[in-house]
């Protein structure tokens, strides 16, 4: 992120264009499908693990195919909103197994304290 935002800095500098729509593009498309980011602790509120759904799908090409459990979901608290997850994985981990529920978000792969505590 660092390193977009100080080549979008130069660019401005020699070019005085305010055009963001590169910037966006990069932001909107952090934890894509194309590359697995890792396992997050998550330090806020949430009950539940949860993962993006692109997250998911990147994580079952880099370590083989994960089965969506489509019968456990939940309802997940970001903040003001909710949204439904579609699905659970369990993930296999050092510290132990932990279930991941897949969601439609913006969100890489976040551990929960809860999880971590079992």
């Amino acid at each position: 992120m660092v390193c977009i935002l100080a080549n979008q800095a130069t660019e401005h500098a020699l070019t005085q264009s305010t055009d963001v729509t590169n910037a966006t593009m990069h932001i909107t498309n952090r934890y894509s499908d194309s590359r697995f980011i890792g396992i997050m602790i998550d330090t806020g509120a949430a009950r539940v693990s949860t993962a993006r759904k692109k997250q998911y799908q990147a994580y079952s090409k880099a370590f083989g195919q994960t089965p969506l459990d489509t019968t456990n979901r939940a309802l997940i608290q970001f903040r003001i909103s909710t949204t439904p997850s579609i699905g659970a994985i369990t993930v296999r981990m050092p510290i132990g197994i932990a279930t991941f529920h897949v969601v439609d978000a913006d969100t890489p792969f976040l551990l929960c304290l809860q999880d971590m505590d079992k």
